[in-house]
């Protein structure tokens, strides 16, 4: 399936490259019009079912989880598309060390998480459950290599399919949960079972569409090197082949 027009396409048909990306783009274009549009109506409809106390709980638990986003991610995103894309011999390398650093950055983020709401909230129950539940999707961050492959490639597609179809399902949920006059930590399970779910059929899209899943590796100097070029602040002042020199000594090392 194509989202280019037709006449687009005829236009730049000795360019395949160029379509590739404006059907990219059309995808993820494709997405954000779904997600506005549906997450609207249903937004809209959980918010005038829970009301304000219960709407303003739920939304602070995502809120709160969303803080430590950045740090199960550890910034590793956009450096595994580089690194895939200015060495693609070395993808199962990348992909592999980036999901054991996504991985334990999840456990140290939901931790974390865990931690400071006790802290803060220690006699609110309520909130409590909501924040340990949502906050466990902080452990499926492992599976955000997945989408970094597809997007090194240019076959965001694969992503919109996923998050859109993961999306949809839980739209769906949360109006059965509505209809059926569900308690308020329903709603929450289901946002964990979105993201479950997101990250399984990341996994299964990639072992379909990407590199074998048992080719994926995990070397020492790689993880290294990717959680160093993930501090901006540590080779700000570093030329690109510097840091590239860098990865190159911590492999030999190995």
């Amino acid at each position: 399936m194509n989202l280019t027009p037709a006449f687009v396409r005829r236009r730049f048909a000795h360019r395949p490259g160029l379509l590739r990306i404006l059907d990219n783009i059309g995808w993820l274009f494709f997405d954000r019009v779904l997600r506005m549009g549906v997450g609207l109506i249903v937004g809209i409809w959980l918010a005038r079912y829970l009301g304000p106390d219960r709407f303003g709980a739920l939304n602070f638990a995502i809120a709160f989880v969303t803080l430590f986003g950045a740090i199960a991610g550890l910034g590793l995103k956009d450096i595994v598309v580089r690194d895939i894309v200015r060495e693609p011999q070395g993808k199962d390398e990348t992909l592999g060390s980036a999901a054991l650093l996504l991985g334990s950055g999840g456990l140290l983020a939901y931790g974390g998480i865990l931690g400071i709401i006790f802290w803060l909230r220690p006699e609110d129950t309520l909130t409590k459950m909501l924040v340990a539940i949502i906050g466990s999707t902080v452990l499926f961050k492992f599976s955000d290599v997945a989408a970094c492959w597809f997007e090194s490639q240019v076959l965001s597609k694969y992503i919109v399919w996923v998050q859109n179809g993961s999306f949809l399902v839980l739209a769906a949920i949360k109006v059965a949960l509505i209809l059926n006059d569900a308690p308020l930590v329903s709603f929450a399970w289901a946002i964990m079972a979105e993201a479950l779910m997101g990250a399984i059929l990341m996994f299964v899209m990639l072992a379909w569409r990407g590199p074998a899943l048992r080719q994926l590796r995990v070397t020492l100097g790689r993880a290294k090197g990717l959680l160093t070029d993930s501090w901006p602040d540590l080779h700000e002042d570093r030329p690109d082949h510097a840091r590239a020199d860098g990865r190159q000594r911590s492999r030999g090392h190995l």
